[in-house]
């Protein structure tokens, strides 16, 4: 058996839409009944879970849910699990995994099941946000802020 697995973006309102949230993992199971019976090295159900978290890892989140849901450290989320009982990963202000956070294959799997179960809730699409676009902007404000040197109301700093 073969798992034959391709991902996509659709671009509701065209490819230039300020969302592009719409992802599609399809895959299909090739099953060759020529060769010696078998199992595969990857179940299909384990390949499907590592492309949703690779999907988590891949998305944007609200910093302040990030901090509720998990311990910080600056731009460094701790999730539990792995060999020393917790895996850091690099989150630059805490909005989106930096590039070398987001091989999910090469996290525990302890780590990658905190990550699926957490992750969700600190979505910036998520419930309770106010809409994508409200949290987009609660979120692109605080950092244009932060990068203009103000503080959290906007004043100019003493």
């Amino acid at each position: 058996m073969e798992v034959v697995a391709s991902g996509h973006v659709k671009y509701p309102g065209g490819k230039q839409s300020a969302s592009r949230t719409v992802r599609n993992f399809e895959c299909v199971l090739v099953c060759d009944r020529s060769g010696p019976r078998g199992r595969s090295g990857v179940a299909a159900a384990d390949l499907l879970a590592l492309r949703r978290l690779e999907l988590l890892l891949a998305a944007a989140y609200d910093p302040d849910r990030v901090r509720a849901g998990f311990r910080t450290d600056g731009d460094v989320l701790t999730v539990p699990g792995g060999p020393a009982g917790e895996v850091k990963l690099r989150m630059p202000d805490l909005i989106r995994f930096a590039p070398e956070a987001r091989d999910a294959a090469a996290l525990p799997p302890a780590a990658r099941a905190a990550l699926a179960e957490l992750l969700p809730r600190c979505a910036l699409r998520g419930p309770g946000g106010g809409g994508p676009r409200a949290a987009g902007c609660r979120v692109q404000g605080r950092v244009q802020d932060r990068a203009r040197g103000r503080g959290a109301t906007g004043s100019a700093p003493p």
